[in-house]
């Protein structure tokens, strides 16, 4: 049973993502069109600074599932929250740092990529609009 919740929640998570993923996709392509491939480039990378960093901490913390291993769960979501962190602190540094983008267009896509995260769970409800199941 927890084996399938495991898997059910990182299927969720790994859904989630590959929205974003559309959607900073979207503005690379909007952004090359407005601007330049430079701008592209730029949005591509700065969706990717959020979204792989995402992709690990799905990784880590979809790791365990199961009452006795409870403190391996903790662990593994706590471990996935301080790589996420770092990992994206340290992409994002070395992108402004070494890499000559356009910081509009790697601040918008990361934007957009970040607001699909708080956004997401609005969109993808699977109690066919009723949360916890209940109805008015």
């Amino acid at each position: 049973m927890s084996g399938k919740l495991v898997a059910q929640g990182r299927k969720a998570a790994l859904k989630h993502i590959g929205f974003q993923a559309l959607l900073v996709l979207a503005v690379t392509l909007i952004c090359g069109v407005i601007w330049n491939l430079h701008a592209a480039w730029s949005a591509l990378v700065g969706g990717a600074i959020y979204i792989v960093p995402n992709l690990i901490f799905v990784w880590l913390a979809f790791a365990f599932a199961g009452a006795r291993q409870s403190r391996s769960v903790v662990m593994s979501l706590y471990l996935g929250e301080v790589v996420k962190l770092v990992l994206t602190i340290v992409m994002l540094a070395i992108a402004l740092a070494w890499m000559k983008l356009d910081i509009l267009s790697l601040y918008l896509a990361f934007a957009v990529a970040l607001v699909a995260q708080w956004s997401i769970p609005f969109f993808f409800n699977n109690n066919s609009g009723m949360k916890n199941g209940c109805s008015r």
